[in-house]
């Protein structure tokens, strides 16, 4: 069952390499957005098969659609008809070499004749020039950009024609497949003429059995540098991370995207995070360095806070800003203290406090560890002592206002204790939080917010972890919720991911030591 959701992938991949600017999305009907040279430039928006007269779409679906082989976002893609009578084997991935979407296609079209398949691009604007020319000695489509890149479309079989353009955007071009078992064809891309035919050129001549194993090799050798979990990490637990790293931008490493919506380039710090800390939690700490990086050279204001991407010249997000000083502290970014924390730390402090409260009471005590850490007791101090006052003022004087979610929370952050007799009491009302199964479906954020809290009163989580990993047999990703929602949920593949190294750890991996010692640990009184 296809889950009820507006944005929906089955998947995305690119070259394990900041070389290759080349990127593709899955959908129902084979391909999605092919990018290049950045995740915010949509080249094209569908890439489809059909038969006959072009009229005859051949779509996938989700449980058609898988990788070739583990830890590789190489996918395998079957394409029919309504009728299941025409099909289309289709493996695509990137040159990791070169600026080219390479697809291997294999047709089986009994009642088509040799010249009855099309392929099918819509164009992402309208101010394109197309002609045939010869490469290689092979017929091919040169399209240029009125401002922008060249695109070459080739193929080791020949082109037809005549190649249409409809009123909408579509691209019509037939393929000739003739007796072959299968064909590789290339959309290849460069800032000039000349460099999308090169590239082209280069991608055709390698053969398609050496393309996929270095594409595929590329892949698993990032995933063998991952925390194993001793070797009891499952399928879900790699695709999840390479999915999180094919979503950083080549061009400016260090930025990342939430995902592939189609109006911005950019993610908020606070819907980054889940994703770096998976990283953090697997072992990888080269990505979230480059993104802290990125954020501090960036997004930081005059004033020493952040800012979300879009949004300049509004005042900093205490959040945003909370939430990098948190990452630097996890990454023990010691050295970056004076190059960009303590200012932001200094802004937090102004700011006077952030919603949720808990986010920036745990990033001053983050924050006071590292000016420890540097030397600087006073700027340690003024942090504890602000984060001390807004936990009384936020926190601690009206408990009974907060919602079971939040208590839960505060738990995870390290401001409450575990056993605190509020949340106690708060889930005896409220005993379906975050419970897989329960009669409206769960967020898996939610799922993982209360496992997460089960493990800190040293309970097994395994059936948390279990009823996520099933909603992945379903539907091949995470889904936001256990009845659909978006597809696949970045976050809730974070919160897998961390879940999973907080169960092999036996406490909360992003539990930090410092918040949960001053107040979790010694709960200070609530008058």
């Amino acid at each position: 069952m296809k889950p009820s959701q507006t944005k929906y992938r089955l998947g995305w991949g690119t070259a394990q390499n900041h070389h290759s600017k080349v990127w593709f999305t899955l959908t129902e009907e084979a391909l999605g957005e092919v990018f290049y040279p950045d995740l915010a430039s949509p080249r094209f928006r569908r890439l489809q098969w059909t038969v006959a007269d072009g009229s005859i779409p051949l779509q996938s679906a989700a449980q058609q659609v898988e990788p070739v082989e583990e830890h590789s976002l190489a996918f395998r893609q079957l394409l029919m008809d309504t009728d299941r009578r025409l099909r289309v084997n289709q493996t695509v991935i990137t040159d990791p070499l070169r600026q080219s979407l390479a697809l291997r296609v294999q047709p089986n079209l009994p009642s088509a004749s040799p010249g009855d398949l099309h392929l099918s691009l819509q164009l992402t604007g309208n101010n394109h020039r197309l002609r045939i020319d010869s490469i290689g000695g092979r017929q091919a489509l040169i399209l240029q950009e009125k401002e922008g890149a060249v695109t070459v479309v080739a193929s080791t079989v020949p082109l037809g024609s005549p190649v249409q353009v409809t009123e909408a955007g579509i691209l019509s071009i037939p393929i000739h497949p003739g007796k072959e078992d299968g064909f590789t064809l290339v959309l290849s891309f460069g800032e000039t003429e000349a460099k999308a035919v090169e590239e082209a050129e280069g991608t055709l001549r390698c053969p398609w059995p050496e393309l996929l194993e270095s594409y595929n090799r590329d892949w698993q050798l990032y995933c063998r540098k991952l925390n194993s979990l001793e070797g009891w990490a499952p399928p879900l637990y790699y695709q999840s991370l390479m999915l999180f790293r094919a979503l950083e931008d080549k061009k400016e490493p260090g930025s990342f995207r939430a995902g592939f919506p189609e109006d911005a380039a950019d993610s908020s710090v606070q819907t980054l995070i889940p994703l770096l800390t998976a990283f953090w939690a697997a072992g990888e700490l080269q990505t979230p360095k480059r993104a802290l990086k990125y954020l501090l050279s960036r997004r930081q204001q005059a004033d020493g806070g952040f800012l979300p991407p879009s949004t300049a010249g509004n005042p900093s997000s205490p959040e945003e800003t909370a939430c990098i000083i948190q990452l630097a502290w996890q990454l023990e970014a010691v050295r970056l203290f004076e190059k960009g924390i303590r200012s932001a730390a200094d802004s937090l402090v102004k700011s006077g406090g952030t919603t949720p409260p808990e986010t920036g009471i745990a990033a001053l005590i983050c924050a006071a560890d590292l000016a420890e850490s540097r030397g600087d007791k006073s700027s340690a101090r003024r942090y504890r002592e602000t984060a001390d006052r807004w936990l009384k003022q936020q926190i601690l004087q009206a408990p009974e206002s907060f919602k079971v979610e939040e208590l839960i929370r505060h738990v995870r952050m390290g401001v409450r204790p575990a056993r605190d007799p509020l949340v106690r009491t708060a889930l005896e009302k409220n005993p379906s939080f975050g419970q897989p199964g329960t009669e409206n479906g769960q967020r898996l954020i939610s799922i993982g917010e209360r496992a997460h809290y089960e493990l800190l009163l040293d309970r097994d989580v395994t059936s948390y972890l279990s009823a996520i990993e099933t909603l992945a047999e379903k539907w091949g990703l995470l889904p936001e919720t256990e009845q659909g929602g978006t597809l696949p949920d970045l976050a809730a593949h974070a919160e897998y991911v961390r879940l999973l190294v907080s169960q092999s750890w036996g406490t909360p991996c992003d539990l930090a030591p410092v918040v949960a010692e001053r107040y979790a640990n010694h709960p200070p009184a609530t008058s």
